[in-house]
């Protein structure tokens, strides 16, 4: 719009005003047109003005045209009494041309402004001064009340610029443009007129001059006075009123209610100075409001004051605790509404929200947020009644779809609610995760914490998150933690499903009165969820509602669906993507407000990352739940690189009703985190699978563990297959029996540590934690230890306390209580922990129950551990042996230096499907050094115990050493007891009751201990007769005489029947010299030499001996000692036998001993024939020549009662005669019969 003032008055009545394009550049080009030519009076610029405030005023000579006025405003002096003044027309006088004007018949307009306290009047000038050139005298009167301002003479503006402006040229030009906002509670009568400065002709209601510029719609409601159709329509004026411009047009405008239109201004009704009409005199204008069309980068109400800049109409009030809406009236009947509609707002980017604060006690209150674009068709932003918790804070992400463009936001409700805050905005972090408010501060968007600390980050509370969940439903519902209806059933049965294990989470339908639902939070940055869901729809309903599986990382403001549940299934969601992830919130729902579906969940599992929690279980403690099994799940663990391992501390408790330890604990392994781990399968395979980590080869038994083994809480360590690297595994323990109960604790899985800490320590992310004993890096053994390496040989089916582990066995049977290892599963013996060094050989025997004869026939592993039993390595499978199967095993020790340096294991170890199949005995168990022992060869406890040997087989053997190492003069001793079996008194025998045979093969094969040289050998061999006799109770067995053989020796004791067995024992077996030997039976030979004894003078000792026998003497025995002589000069010996009865050959054996009789050596063998007699006469050996030497006459035929002894002679070159019979007799007394007879 342009606008010419001509500086000098032109006065001619014929002036012509041309339009004219001066340059152009061609045809049809620079086109223009002109419209709305307004032409009126100018005067002079100097007449119009008088901005300061005077007390009298004076015009210059002015030519005055129709229509002229007087405007001029009145100001109070003192302001502050403004309110106790009052204004009188007295208090002015007017003057033109020295006539003075009566103001009470020319005043047209008279308006006060109370916001700035002044009047404004207006004067028409009398019509008996037009056309004449007049001057203006204006006189304040009341100068202590009053001063003149804005004093305007001219002509008559339209609408008297409404009061508000300088009228210049007709033309309003204020001082300062206000911007119209809204007009409330519009009336017609004049006060409201003049205040909004309305002008209302006819049927036309006409607004002053609006800045439209940057305004984008019109917001106003109406209601009809009649019940006839009406129209309604509504212009604009771009030029101050000389064209009107149709903007729309309303018919058919007859119901009486309330209505809301919101109009869009077009492109020509946006000017700087624009006018608005509304023309039909039957349609009541209630509220106008005019949008502007700038676009904010928020909108933001903490309800301090009323502001009607964002707020349409007063439909509410404010005070100290927010906004409170009031009852709509004139709404349709039986209708009650409390609403809040904002101003236009244009929202100029993405990622917008909007957020609401309530009053807490607004719970129950149902809210409809909604949003509009053109004040008709309103669209959901909220429904509080979809919070299903007590809530006082509400949001929604802003739909794209309608950023950029002026909206409407409806606040709605049925009942009266409260206010506090509200948002507009783009998001803060998280929506302060629902614990603050979100504020526009410093041109960003920030939280104000409800604990009135204000954030840029978030107001997360990080106190309140929980860690993983496993949920069963097993026990009460925690309602700290989960909300959901009252109606919602927790039960084994949800409609004709029926779940054995955990229970369901039913949400049956509920005649359509209540929505179903549950939420449960929150937790911190969520890794997967995975549960099972059922759902079932009922054909007698037309049912579509959907469930829905949403999440919110706010608190419950807004919902974010996550997956819609519309098949009954294991359903494993991740939430690792999500952008946010923190404070979240799981909620399982019907989508519509009333359900109508049969639907149920169970066995929750909620993984937060980085989360600390093992177990399944809040805690691990797992209940007892009769008549089921317990389990025991972890979460998952990543599994990142190859040699992994699971660790943990295991206890297992006997069954409570029957104390029973026949039970076994399952370790499973699962990878599929898709199906939600739902393949278990056991950790260690079977080793027909794969040979590195099988189940015959891990810890005492695989990944199942028996109760009888773990009585006492031990360490479990156990190795993972590399085929789960890379993946996430779970770790499941199951039992075998119901309401068996274990214990687990301290729980590692990760990469292993060296050596496995080589079964000493725990295995920690940093290494080793060592065992005490035990060091660093590997927990070897401390150096200040004794390592010991024997294992004697001991029957273990007495005493299977001195395995470390054994299971899997039972008695023979009632008549034969050896321990058998016949059970199903496993079975198998373990050694504590020994040291291999100077180890050379295992040897191992088997043997089978009296009333089972066959031998097992599944192989039984020997294996090894050098890690304190957590992997096992093969040293020999032992396989049936049909041909011998009592032939003990030899098992070399391999050359591996880590066996020889640590600590071991070992472990026989058998697997079979069926019980009493393959069932065999450990009879022995030895450890056989490379340098064998001389001295320790039993530990006097070696006692079978068993009193009932009627179906054994005999001979069998009873007691056996171990490899002895030889020398010269070593003697193997023992004692003969009676068997705690006889119930008498104890008798000691001088005659060994038990057969002895010798090994020199690690007793691989036996043989006699019986040595009688042959007749044609002449040797001097050492004659070892069976049964031993005994001296002092107490047996010796020269052992040095079979050096000449082997090098060791190991002698094992024959019974020949149950009598012997049941009623003799073996006790205190020991190897030792020859002189420690004579020494403690006080015997003296004159070589050894013993401490506290004096030496054995040889003058004591006969060196020639005779003696005869006549007729009349007893029958000879089966032995004939001769006394103690000294032959170190003697050359023969010379003795008259005869033989009277009839049998066979008679054998006599002359032996002598250097030793005190300890063990004899051949002299010579004398043959007889029947009937006949014999002087004999033999040379003494060169080793005969010893001055303490015993001779002895052993008759080897059984019929020595027809043998007599008539003379023997000592023949030497000096005869000296020694009478020792006093010493002489109790050896003889030990060595021969009762009807032996000789006289000394």
């Amino acid at each position: 719009m342009s606008r010419i003032l001509f500086d000098e008055k032109v006065e001619s009545e014929n002036c012509l005003i041309e339009w004219r394009q001066m340059i152009h550049s061609g045809e049809n080009q620079d086109v223009w047109a002109i419209d709305d030519i307004t032409i009126r009076d100018v005067i002079s610029k100097t007449l119009i003005k008088k901005s300061v405030p005077v007390k009298t005023f004076q015009s210059k000579l002015t030519y005055i045209r129709p229509g002229y006025v007087l405007n001029f405003r009145l100001e109070f002096v003192n302001r502050k009494e403004s309110s106790k003044l009052l204004f009188d027309l007295n208090d002015i006088q007017l003057q033109i041309n020295s006539s003075e004007i009566d103001l009470s018949k020319h005043m047209e307009i008279f308006s006060y402004h109370s916001e700035n306290s002044t009047f404004t009047l207006i004067v028409p000038i009398p019509q008996l001064f037009w056309y004449k050139n007049v001057i203006v005298n204006l006189t304040m009167i009341a100068t202590k009340k009053f001063t003149f301002n804005l004093i305007h003479l001219g002509v008559q503006c339209e609408n008297n610029c409404w009061l508000n402006g300088i009228c210049l040229e007709g033309m309003c030009l204020s001082e300062q443009q206000k911007l119209f906002s809204q007009i409330m509670h519009l009336s017609l009568n004049e006060c409201d007129l003049m205040k909004n400065k309305i002008n209302v002709v006819s049927d036309e209601l006409l607004l002053p001059f609006i800045d439209s510029t940057d305004l984008s719609a019109v917001h106003f409601q109406t209601m009809t006075s009649t019940a006839i159709k009406n129209n309604l329509l509504l212009e604009c004026s771009p030029n101050g009123g000389v064209k009107w411009f149709e903007i729309r047009i309303w018919t058919r405008e007859k119901d009486n209610s309330l209505k809301d239109h919101y109009v869009p201004l077009p492109s020509f009704c946006q000017e700087k100075l624009a006018l608005f009409r509304w023309k039909n005199s039957s349609i009541q204008i209630l509220n106008i409001a005019f949008v502007k069309s700038q676009t904010q980068p928020y909108f933001m109400d903490e309800f301090k004051k009323m502001d009607s800049s964002k707020w349409l109409y007063p439909i509410y009030s404010v005070n100290s605790s927010g906004l409170y809406t009031n009852r709509i009236r004139n709404i349709s009947k039986n209708k009650i509404m409390y609403q809040v509609i904002s101003t236009a707002i244009t929202l100029k980017q993405d990622n917008y929200v909007i957020m609401l604060d309530t009053n807490s006690n607004m719970n129950h209150t149902r809210l409809h947020i909604d949003y509009s674009l053109d004040n008709v068709t309103w669209r959901e932003l909220i429904d509080t009644n979809n919070f299903e918790r007590p809530m006082n804070r509400f949001g929604r992400q802003i739909p794209t779809k309608i950023l950029r463009r002026s909206i409407l936001i409806r606040i709605q409700s049925d009942s009266s609610f409260n206010l506090n805050h509200i948002y507009l905005g783009p998001s803060c972090p998280a929506n302060c995760y629902g614990y603050g408010k979100c504020v526009w501060k410093s041109e960003q968007a920030i939280c104000q914490c409800d604990n009135n600390k204000t954030s840029k980050a978030n107001c997360l509370r990080n106190d309140l998150l929980l860690p993983s969940l496993y949920e069963t439903f097993e026990n009460k519902i925690n309602y700290s933690i989960w909300s959901m209806p009252s109606h919602v059933q927790l039960t084994h049965r949800c409609y004709n499903r029926l779940s054995k294990t955990t229970p369901y989470l039913c949400f049956l339908p509920n005649n359509y009165t209540q929505q179903n639902y549950a939420i449960i939070g929150p937790f911190k940055t969520l890794k997967y969820v995975i549960f099972k869901f059922g759902l079932q729809y009922i054909s007698l309903t037309n049912c579509s509602n959907q469930i829905l599986f949403q999440y919110s990382y706010d608190n419950g403001i807004q919902w974010h669906t996550k997956k819609i549940l519309d098949e009954t299934n294991n359903i494993y969601e991740r939430f690792d993507d999500l952008l946010i992830n923190m404070n979240i919130y799981l909620r399982w729902i019907e989508e519509n407000e009333f359900s109508c579906l049969m639907w149920n969940l169970r066995s929750i599992s909620i993984r937060t990352k980085n989360d600390g929690n093992l177990w399944f279980e809040n805690n691990q403690d797992v209940k007892e739940i009769n008549g089921s099994n317990y389990e025991l799940q972890t979460w998952e663990f990543p599994l990142t690189q190859s040699s992994s391992i699971i660790q943990f501390d295991l206890q297992m408790f006997p069954l409570k009703k029957l104390n029973d330890t026949n039970w076994s604990l399952l370790l499973e392994i699962s990878s599929n985190a898709m199906y939600g781990w739902s393949n278990w399968i056991s950790l260690i395979p079977s080793c027909n699978q794969t040979i590195l980590y099988c189940e015959d080869k891990i810890a005492l038994t695989g990944s199942a563990f028996l109760a009888q083994l773990y009585q006492q809480q031990r360490n479990v360590t156990i190795p993972i297959p590399d085929n789960y690297v890379n993946q996430e595994v779970r770790f499941r323990w199951t039992t075998s029996q119901e309401n068996a109960r274990f214990m687990i604790n301290k729980v590692y899985v990760g990469a292993d540590c060296p050596w496995f800490c080589s079964g000493h320590g725990l295995c920690r992310s940093n290494g080793c934690q060592c065992n005490r004993g035990y060091i660093l890096p590997y927990c070897s053994p401390d150096p200040s230890m004794v390592l010991q390496g024997e294992i004697l040989p001991i029957q273990l089916n007495a005493n299977l306390s001195s395995w470390s582990d054994v299971w899997g066995h039972e008695k023979c049977s009632s008549n034969d209580e050896r321990y058998v290892f016949s059970k199903t599963g496993t079975r198998g013996l373990i050694s504590s922990e020994l040291s291999l060094v100077g180890i050379k050989y295992i040897r191992i025997e088997f043997d089978t129950c009296f009333n089972r004869t066959q031998i097992f026939d599944d192989p039984i592993h020997v294996q090894i551990s050098t890690n304190n039993g957590i992997l096992w390595n093969n040293l020999i499978t032992i396989s049936c042996r049909r041909e011998s199967p009592q032939r003990p095993w030899l098992i070399e020790i391999p050359t591996d230096e880590a066996m020889r340096l640590y600590l071991v294991r070992i472990r026989l170890f058998q697997r079979v499907t069926t019980k009493w199949i393959s069932n065999w005995i450990l009879t022995k168990f030895e450890m056989i050094p490379e340098k064998l022992p001389r001295q320790l060869i039993g530990d006097g406890t070696l006692s079978t115990n068993i009193c009932n040997y009627k179906n054994y087989t005999f001979p069998r053997e009873m007691y056996s050493t171990i490899d002895i190492e030889l020398n010269e003069t070593l003697f193997l001793t023992f004692q003969l007891d009676s068997s705690p079996c006889m119930t008498d008194s104890p008798v000691t025998s001088n005659r060994s009751q038990f057969h002895l045979e010798f090994s020199i093969d690690y007793g691989q094969t036996w043989s006699s201990i019986d040595r009688p040289s042959t007749i044609a050998s002449r040797t001097n061999e050492i004659i070892i007769n069976q049964p031993l006799p005994a001296i002092k109770n107490i047996f010796f067995l020269p052992l040095h005489a079979y050096r000449p053989l082997s090098k060791f020796i190991r002698i094992r004791w024959l019974a020949a029947n149950s009598t012997i067995a049941t009623r003799w024992q073996i006790t205190n077996v020991t190897t030792r010299s020859e002189c420690k030997v004579l020494c403690e039976l006080d015997f003296c030979n004159g070589q050894c030499r013993c401490s506290g004894q004096n030496n054995c003078s040889s003058s004591l000792r006969k060196t020639t001996f005779f003696e005869r026998f006549n007729n009349t003497s007893p029958l000879l025995s089966d032995l004939l000692v001769l006394p103690l002589l000294n032959l170190a000069s003697t050359r023969f010996i010379e003795f008259y036998i005869q033989m009277d009865c009839q049998p066979n050959v008679q054998f006599i054996s002359l032996e002598y001993s250097r030793n005190m009789g300890l063990s004899w050596q051949l002299l010579k063998y004398v043959i007889l024939n029947t009937n006949q007699s014999n002087i004999v006469h033999e040379d003494l050996l060169d080793e005969m020549r010893f001055d303490y030497v015993l001779i002895r006459f052993v008759f080897l035929s059984n019929n020595s009662s027809c043998l007599k002894l008539e003379q023997n002679r000592s023949v030497c070159p000096t005869v000296r005669l020694f009478d020792s019979s006093s010493q002489l007799h109790s050896i003889e007394l030990k060595f021969c019969a009762q009807n032996c007879l000789i006289n000394i």
